[in-house]
């Protein structure tokens, strides 16, 4: 793949693609991420998903930097994050800091590609 001028290889991730970075990004769908994420933190990677494989896992935190930045540490190795909920709390923090919100009401409309090729 081309772009601003320089060639970059561009292939499948798989179990044994983790050598060397320190960071890997996923969103590639949970099943993906399941299988993939392991194997990069075996390899010494910081795994940052955006599936919600891990998203309910209470020892994987949820981090939205600009709120809950203090939850990134060297020890952890895995975050979730989530594109609504960060739109959500990046908007609703600094309200929240002002007083307590006694209720939200979201309605968040999803693309149809976010439910994966089904």
């Amino acid at each position: 793949m081309e772009f601003r001028g320089r060639s970059y290889s561009v292939e499948e991730a798989t179990v044994d693609s983790f050598e060397g970075g320190r960071f890997r990004l996923f969103s590639a769908g949970a099943s993906r991420s399941k299988s993939l994420v392991p194997s990069a933190m075996g390899a010494g990677s910081c795994a940052i998903d955006n599936s919600s494989a891990f998203r309910m896992d209470p020892s994987v935190p949820l981090v939205v930097p600009e709120v809950n930045g203090s939850e990134i540490v060297p020890s952890q190795k895995l975050y979730a994050v989530d594109c609504t909920a960060i739109i959500l709390v990046v908007a609703t923090n600094p309200l929240r800091k002002l007083g307590n919100i006694e209720r939200l009401i979201v309605s968040t409309y999803q693309s149809a590609s976010g439910g994966g090729p089904a």
